[in-house]
């Protein structure tokens, strides 16, 4: 194009036109001497009004123009001679000292304007004088309000800390304080000066706020050096290695160098490209930055690269640790092995924190679990199957009639046994008028357990009530049987009327009747609610002085619940869920450790080939048991079972641990509807003879009984020779329930 218009209207007029024709038409000569006309240009203003407003308007153009250039340079077409390079380069080092006396000796102008221009210019000017002031008054602020919050951190932490009033959680909330305290006074400095920069920006010294950065690079520098910090020294004390002494000088030494490299680059880029904008001078710090950058990070590695060999050392599988050695003894490849190696490490305390809270969410500790089974799966030892059978003085005791031992029971948060006595605790002091509450829950969970636990501790109460513990027996289906059933429980006679109750209570001292099996109470035909519509009317019966816990397996409350709701009946009710991992390994080493038999996880860990630092049948044992408690859904009767198929007997007594493996049932997905519909039956009601199933099913016989043989025959069905009844296995039960919800034949 032709010469370059003059003015500063001129000159927006040619960038508009640069802007037309596009970066790939565009010389690097003639944008930059736009650029140069540009800065060079000045004002020929009178009032102050018009000189900010004209400064204002050609240092938006300076920004345009600029950013114009940069992608002319940036793009590929443009070639730079070598003494324009020069002769530019120097040009825009000469600019920017020139480029900050300009802009003070400008305000200093605007100033001096207002106050010879009359009162009204300085009435208007004192916002400014205020931001100014403020500017000047920032540290005196930044320092008290630094201390007050400091101040108010430090006695909240001690608050926190005190030994009379100490739990985990307010350990864990002292604990970060202290670690976010160093942190503190930086982020409310760079709060203050992000505050007062969109402030100063309003006043006649608005290129004050041009400082303001390199005052944040300072504080981001003191930011991430103790960010740093905190990591080298986490790093240094994971990987064990040298003096403490030592390792903190190093750490120190380290976070200096690297911290005062980035600063100095960063500061350097935002002073040129603040100025001079991004030009040929910002490419060539850049690239400096970039190689010097390298060359810190080399001395980084080289620095640390014992505790890097230690830190990967420490968190490799074995079978990696050759291969690591090797490599890094290798001139060529010992630089690199350990550049990834220290991304690893990066990465490595995200990892394991992020696990950390996998492991406490039920979705992790599966995830986990299938990966230690895949390994487990893969080893040729523990694939190996054996016909030998445990020795009875071991298995004894996990039979039932251990079960009575307190010294095995665990407390486990979810059998809700605490929660159940605060129910009755209530009632018991008169400071609550429900008189009756609901436990369900899966076979073999723990209910019978509760139940007799809870009968103990009310044996024990001080208000001393009188406790009945019966199981209801199958199948109470008219509503006499269920008067009959009541009346000799609770009186010693026989009822007429779910009435006669009252005049029973009122003679009678404090009793809670605590009734298992309460599934035994209903079959879903025409009629069969009877029994358990009369027991509900019981309920409802307002007694003072008895108190009724009734227990259900899942699917019978389920069922119960969509047709009579169960607010109607119990006010309270309590699922009983399975153990969690750490209980669950708690329950059967309680057991174990009574048989005097010791174990070996030989097999396991050469399977998984783990190291940990001496702690490796530690290790295992813990993902074993998150295993078998992933395995068993926490079930602690089918978790006994898995227990005892994974050992294997060695030498005295000695056992092996294998792999612990759910039994599958591949018989149940060639089953017809009719069959499914059989053992929907039965999971609904619990247990149920052949005659009653033919009855709620309103099937044919011979289909029933089809049904009933696939069951015993695969063993997920188990049948009572004494009365006969058919009920699902502890090991069948999940196979059987996941398959009948996938097929909408039974619901949650």
């Amino acid at each position: 194009m032709g010469a370059l218009a003059h003015g500063l209207d001129g000159l927006q007029g040619s960038y508009e036109q640069f802007l037309t024709r596009g970066t790939k038409t565009i010389t690097y000569e003639e944008i930059t001497e736009l650029w140069k006309r540009v800065f060079l240009l000045k004002h020929n203003e009178d009032s102050s009004y018009q000189i900010k407003e004209w400064e204002e308007k050609k240092n938006t153009l300076l920004l345009k123009v600029g950013k114009l250039r940069y992608q002319v340079i940036q793009s590929d077409n443009v070639k730079i001679k070598s003494h324009v390079f020069l002769k530019d380069s120097l040009f825009e080092l000469k600019i920017i000292p020139k480029r900050w006396i300009n802009i003070f000796e400008l305000k200093y102008q605007l100033i001096q304007r207002k106050f010879t221009e009359g009162r009204n210019q300085i009435r208007k000017a004192l916002p400014e004088i205020f931001g100014i002031l403020l500017f000047f008054l920032l540290p005196f602020f930044v320092i008290r309000g630094n201390h007050f919050f400091v101040r108010q951190f430090d006695q909240l932490r001690n608050s926190l800390s005190d030994p009379y009033r100490f739990t985990p959680n307010r350990q864990r909330i002292a604990i970060f304080l202290q670690r976010v305290g160093p942190f503190i006074p930086i982020l409310l400095t760079i709060t203050a000066l992000k505050i007062f920069s969109q402030v100063i920006t309003k006043t006649v010294l608005s290129e004050i706020a041009l400082l303001i950065p390199f005052i944040l690079y300072y504080l981001y520098y003191r930011l991430f050096r103790q960010l740093t910090i905190n990591f080298l020294i986490l790093f240094s004390e994971f990987a064990r290695l040298g003096k403490s002494r030592e390792a903190k000088a190093k750490i120190f030494s380290s976070t200096k160098v690297l911290g005062r490299f980035f600063i100095f680059a960063l500061m350097m880029l935002h002073l040129v490209s603040s100025v001079a904008g991004k030009g040929l001078l910002y490419e060539e710090i850049y690239y400096l930055s970039v190689v010097l950058g390298l060359f810190h990070y080399l001395w980084l590695v080289k620095e640390w690269s014992s505790e890097i060999d230690g830190y990967m050392e420490k968190i490799l599988y074995p079978s990696f640790i050759n291969s690591y050695q090797k490599l890094k003894s290798l001139p060529i490849l010992s630089f690199l092995t350990r550049t990834i190696s220290f991304l690893i490490i990066l990465f490595h305390p995200p990892y394991n924190w992020l696990k950390e809270r996998l492991l406490s969410l039920g979705i992790g500790k599966t995830l986990i679990a299938k990966f230690f089974q895949k390994k487990l799966e893969s080893s040729e030892d523990l694939s190996e199957k054996t016909e030998e059978t445990l020795p009875e003085e071991y298995t004894g005791w996990f039979s039932a009639e251990k079960d009575d031992d307190e010294n095995l029971w665990i407390h486990s948060k979810n059998q809700k046994l605490q929660d159940i006595q605060s129910e009755l605790d209530d009632w018991l002091k008169d400071t609550s008028e429900e008189h009756s509450l609901a436990i369900y829950g899966d076979k073999g969970i723990g209910k019978t357990q509760v139940l007799r636990h809870l009968e103990g501790y009310l044996n024990e109460h001080e208000q001393k009530p009188e406790v009945i513990v019966a199981s209801i027996p199958p199948k109470l289906n008219t509503k006499n049987e269920v008067l009959k059933f009541l009346g000799q429980i609770v009186a010693g006679k026989e009822l007429t009327d779910v009435y006669e109750l009252l005049d029973i209570d009122s003679e009678m001292n404090k009793k809670v009747i605590i009734l298992d099996d309460a599934q035994n109470l209903f079959l879903t035909h025409f009629g069969g609610l009877k029994a358990i519509e009369t027991f509900f009317e019981a309920l409802n019966v307002r007694t003072d002085n008895i108190f009724w816990v009734a227990s259900f397996s899942t699917y019978s409350w389920v069922y119960l619940n969509q047709v009579f709701h169960k607010n109607k009946y119990f006010r309270t009710v309590f699922r009983i869920k399975g153990f969690s991992d750490e209980e669950l390994q708690d329950y059967i080493i309680r057991r174990h450790e009574r048989t005097g038999f010791s174990l070996s996880y030989a097999d396991i860990i050469r399977a998984v080939r783990t190291k940990h630092g001496g702690t490796e049948v530690s290790y295992v044992e813990n993902m074993f048991f998150r295993l078998l408690w992933e395995q068993s859904q926490g079930n602690p009767e089918l978790a006994e079972k898995l227990w005892l198929k994974a050992l294997k007997p060695m030498y005295g007594k000695r056992l092996k641990v294998g792999l612990p493996l759910v039994r599958s049932f591949p018989i149940l997905h060639k089953l017809a509807d009719d069959s499914l519909f059989v053992l929907s039956a039965i999971m609904r009601h619990e247990n149920l003879t052949t005659p009653e199933i033919i009855s709620v099913t309103d099937m044919k016989e011979g289909v029933v009984r089809h049904a009933l043989r696939i069951g015993l025959e695969n063993e997920f069905l188990i049948r009572n020779n004494s009365d006969k009844r058919y009920r699902f296995s502890v090991e069948g039960q999940y196979s059987v329930l996941n398959l009948l919800k996938a097929k909408n034949f039974i619901y949650e």
